[in-house]
């Protein structure tokens, strides 16, 4: 995932068209990232198991771009493992 967008200043949670939008890839790349669990993501129901919504937890994500990210950014520029 390239991210064409700045992650500091991002809301606590997001819709994934929002996020989409915000990092620069279509709202289908970032349901194929929460599909694979590569975003970590927050599920929301209005009390009817039918109309679960997910949000992307940045939070949770920032807080792994602090502690991990850099390495796993190597690790790709460097054509390591996925």
């Amino acid at each position: 995932m390239e991210l064409n967008g700045n992650l500091s200043n991002l809301p606590p949670f997001m819709d994934q068209k929002e996020f989409a939008d915000r990092v620069g890839v279509t709202t289908d790349q970032v349901r194929h990232y929460v599909k694979e669990g590569y975003l970590p993501v927050v599920k929301l129901s209005n009390g009817s198991t039918a109309s679960k919504r997910t949000f992307i937890n940045c939070m949770a994500l920032q807080e792994w771009l602090s502690q991990q990210g850099q390495e796993w950014v190597q690790q790709q520029l460097a054509g390591g493992a996925r």
